[in-house]
Order: structure tokens, then C-alpha cells, then sequence
């Protein structure tokens, strides 16, 4: 038969057995290169090979914990009585072969016997940490996946320093929520406190940036370590939106209790003492966290200006007041300001004058 005949009775016997049925699916390579067949419909007989047909019927021979016929996995020609005297020693082979790969930085034959002794449920975890360490240059994610598997072997393990290790590497490399918990809990059972703090700072962040409440998680990295500033702040403006103003004073003071400490420690500690009507003390804060937020803060301005007033400090009242006077000037909102501070002036006694513009 000439070649191109039989080309010709090959697409035929494929197309007909596509069309009868089974018989030839998964035979992906003959659907695609030999009928030509579109991306959309070899992709669609792919997703299907392990739901239908001798795919689905080999598939559902597999035990619940990823072994076949309890764990048999060895040479065709053991038989039951070898094979219930020699027990697992052809998965401790894939288990050597893994480590040998992972030592000569095979990462494509590492890949495939990770993944058979991952179903398998027969992972060393010490060599899965290196084949993590492996998977660090081409892909930082999948290593982090690597890193949480050994993870999870170790804790099954009952190694929790181990787990620890493990668990560094994985939030450093692809930090998830879940990781930074589990690194805080196990870094607190083994008494690392400062490690505990961070790693719950961290969580702190990514739970408030799902708008999730992170005031416990502040208060426990502050318990562990008060030394840790981020630890301290957190905890600091979880207390205030608790309305807990005092609490909030002493504990930021050290990291905010002048003027030039961090403007993410200035405005709870202004605010706090603001709310405790200590507008002396809050003075030499609030401009500074009005310039920073100027619609949140414009209210702390007028009552750091309208306390002190009250106290019959006019001239640090009047100063503070022109100032708002020239940032509304350059703003183009001179209008609305004379009308804050008349109304403002309106309020207190004594009262001050209306800033005037500068010739």
C-alpha cells in the first residue's frame, strides 16, 4: 500500500472510532496531529479523559489514598508472598530516586517523582525541603508549595522546629494569610516571641487589607514582643477605634510622643488625646496629620483651635489659624475657611479675628 494510502485508512480508523465511542479516546496526539482536529475540541476530549471512558475506569481503581491495590507498586513478576515479605522497598526506591535527582539539580525528573510519590502519600519531608530549595530559581510559587507540603509532613511528624523552617521559607518566598497564622502559632509554642510578633504584624496587614478586623491579632504580637514598634502601632489603633483613648496614650507614647516621630504613630496618639479634650498636648500634632489627611482631620484642627481658645491661649490659637488660613489660600477655598473660623469664633470666648489675606 502506498504511503499516502495509508495515511488515508489511518485518519479513516481514527475518525471512526471518535465517532463509535471510546476505543480511541485519549488519543489525544491522533486528534490532534492526524484529524487536524480544532484546539477547542482535543482540549475539550482532554478534560474529559479522566470523568469518561477507560480513563474514568482506570482512574476509579485507585485507591482513596492515591495507591493502587494497596500500595503495590512493584516489578510484574512479584508475587503476593514477596510482596507481603519485602513490603514497600520499591516506594523507598522512588523515594532514593527522588533524593538523587534532587542532589545532581534534576528539577524535570524531581518534578515527575515528587508528584507520583505525592499521590503515593510516601514523601520524605527532609527531601522535599530540598527539592523546594531546588524549585526556588525558576519558580518561587511552586517552591513555596513545596515548602507548605514539608510543612505538613513534619507536623505529622511531631517536629515542630522543623515545621517552622518549612514554614519561613514559604512566607517568604509566596506569604498567604494562612501561612503567616500557622508561623505565628507554632514560632509561639516554641516560645520564639519576636518571630511570633512578626509573623502576626504580618497578619494584621493582610487581614486588614480584606477589611477583616485585626485587633486581636495586633494584641497578641504585642503581647509577644513589646519591643516590636510595628506590633506596638497596630495594637495602638485597634485600642483607639475601641474608643479605649487612655490605653492608646500609654502605649504609643514611646513611639509618638513628639514631634518628629512617625506620622503613622502621630495621628492615633493625636487623636486619642484629642478625644480626652487634651488639646495642649495634641497641638504640636495635629497639623501635621491634617496635611497628611486633610478632609479626615480638618474637625481636629477646629477643636485643637476652638480648646484652645478656651484656655485663653489666643495667640497659640490665632497662629494655628492662619496657618489653615494660607493652606486654604493656596487651595483656592478661602470662602469656606472665613466661614469656618467665623463660626468657630462664634462658639469660644474669647474669640479671635478673622485672619486677614496677605497684602
Amino acid at each position: 500500500m502506498a504511503e499516502g494510502d495509508i495515511g488515508e485508512a489511518l485518519r479513516r480508523l481514527l475518525e471512526a472510532g471518535w465517532q463509535s465511542g471510546d476505543a480511541t479516546r485519549g488519543d489525544l496526539p491522533g486528534l490532534r496531529d492526524l484529524l487536524d482536529a480544532p484546539e477547542r475540541e482535543w482540549k475539550a476530549e482532554r478534560a474529559g479523559v479522566e470523568t469518561e471512558g477507560w480513563g474514568a475506569r482506570l482512574l476509579s481503581c485507585e485507591d482513596d489514598n492515591g495507591r493502587w491495590a494497596g500500595g503495590a507498586f512493584a516489578p510484574r513478576d512479584v508475587d503476593s508472598r514477596e510482596w507481603r515479605e519485602a513490603g514497600h522497598r520499591w516506594t523507598d526506591r522512588t523515594r532514593r530516586l527522588l533524593a538523587r535527582s534532587v542532589e545532581n539539580n534534576q528539577l524535570a525528573t524531581s518534578a515527575l517523582v515528587f508528584r507520583k510519590l505525592q499521590r503515593m502519600k510516601a514523601l520524605d519531608p527532609e527531601v522535599v525541603y530540598r527539592y523546594a530549595e531546588l524549585c526556588e530559581n525558576p519558580s518561587r510559587k511552586d517552591a513555596a508549595e513545596a515548602y507548605r507540603i514539608a510543612f505538613q509532613e513534619f507536623q505529622r511528624l511531631g517536629e515542630p522546629r522543623r515545621s517552622l523552617a518549612c514554614m519561613n521559607q514559604a512566607v517568604r518566598l509566596d506569604p498567604r494569610l494562612e501561612d503567616y497564622r500557622e508561623q505565628a502559632r507554632i514560632a509561639e509554642a516554641l516560645h520564639e516571641r519576636a518571630l511570633a510578633a512578626a509573623a502576626l504584624v504580618n497578619l494584621g496587614v493582610l487581614l486588614e487589607r480584606t477589611a477583616q478586623d485585626a485587633s486581636e491579632t495586633y494584641a497578641r504580637a504585642y503581647a509577644n514582643d513589646p519591643s516590636n514598634a510595628a506590633a506596638r502601632l497596630g495594637h495602638g489603633r485597634a485600642l483607639i477605634a475601641q474608643e479605649r483613648h487612655a490605653e492608646t496614650i500609654e502605649l504609643l507614647k514611646p513611639i509618638a510622643g513628639y514631634p518628629s516621630s512617625p506620622e503613622e504613630a502621630r495621628e492615633p496618639y493625636c487623636l486619642a488625646l484629642l478625644a480626652l479634650e487634651r488639646v495642649e498636648e495634641a497641638e504640636p500634632f495635629v497639623w501635621g496629620i491634617f496635611e497628611r489627611k486633610p478632609g479626615v482631620h480638618l474637625e481636629a484642627v477646629h477643636t485643637v483651635i476652638g480648646g484652645l481658645l478656651d484656655r485663653d491661649h489666643r495667640g497659640r490659637a490665632l497662629g494655628l489659624a492662619r496657618r489653615l488660613g494660607e493652606f486654604f489660600r493656596k487651595a483656592g477655598r478661602r470662602r469656606g475657611f472665613m466661614f469656618d473660623i467665623a463660626e468657630l469664633s462664634a462658639k469660644n470666648t474669647p474669640s479671635i479675628p478673622v485672619p486677614e489675606d496677605p497684602p
